[in-house]
């Protein structure tokens, strides 16, 4: 929660110093709330890093999800991008095999409690360009910072992995015009090293309500992962979403 604060009481205040930099544009920031039904596609971990206390955490669990995006326009077509996006979900399975989680030894054939946490908090820079005038791309650089936690519980017995660090991604977009009110859009954050990777990947379709609102609705795939002497997990999320944007 603490992160969470000072995240945001910094990013606010980066927003509102960028704005003083900024007031000759029109519609020169933008707000973009996302909401949707997601699923994960896969979750495997294992800590300490073993095939024997692999545990892979059951499929296609549901959950509600949403993230906010923030945009400042800045000179010469430049702009910070901003991004909040929490996941938290927890999965409830009959554990097939005994296993060590952390410090503690887990028992097969017991319910077991697995609550997965993996908060984003993102800062970027990019630079954006035009092809035409239908088209427009940009590509720039993120820092995001990575809140994540595995507490598994069972008959009793807990135990948590917590882990706070910060990741470079290259970020990269595409937004295609068919005409004034509809938009094709697309946005990719990545990374990937022999010991580990990072997506986060979308498609919509936006419609252009006038010049300051927009409605979208799209597929989000997000997951990635690390595998190293101490730890490995591995996890894809998919998401079908509509989106609200407002230019101001």
């Amino acid at each position: 929660m603490k992160i969470s604060f000072f995240l945001l009481h910094l990013c606010s205040f980066v927003y509102v110093i960028v704005g003083l930099q900024a007031k000759a544009y029109e519609n020169n920031s933008q707000i973009r709330f996302e909401l949707g039904g997601s699923k994960s596609s896969y979750n495997n971990f294992s800590i300490p890093n073993s095939s024997v206390n692999k545990v892979s955490l059951p499929d296609k669990k549901d959950i509600n999800s949403y993230r906010i995006t923030g945009r400042k326009n800045l000179d010469n077509d430049t702009f910070l991008y901003f991004l909040y996006a929490p996941l938290q979900i927890e999965y409830k399975f009959n554990s097939s095999k005994t296993f060590k989680f952390n410090d503690i030894n887990f028992n097969s054939d017991y319910d077991t409690t697995v609550k997965y946490k993996f908060n984003s908090y993102r800062l970027g820079y990019f630079k954006e360009l035009s092809f035409g005038d239908n088209i427009k791309y940009w590509i720039g650089g993120v820092l995001k910072i990575r809140d994540a936690k595995i507490k598994v519980t069972q008959n009793g017995l807990s135990d948590s992995y917590s882990n706070i660090g910060v990741v470079p991604l290259l970020g990269l977009g595409i937004e295609y015009f068919i005409n004034e009110k509809i938009s094709l859009f697309s946005h990719i954050d990545a990374l990937g090293s022999s010991k580990g990777s990072a997506y986060d990947f979308n498609a919509e379709m936006i419609c252009h309500l006038n010049n300051k609102n927009s409605l979208g609705f799209g597929y989000r795939t997000l997951g990635g992962g690390v595998d190293n002497d101490k730890l490995m997990n591995f996890a894809r999320f998919e998401t079908l979403y509509i989106s609200y944007s407002l230019k101001f």
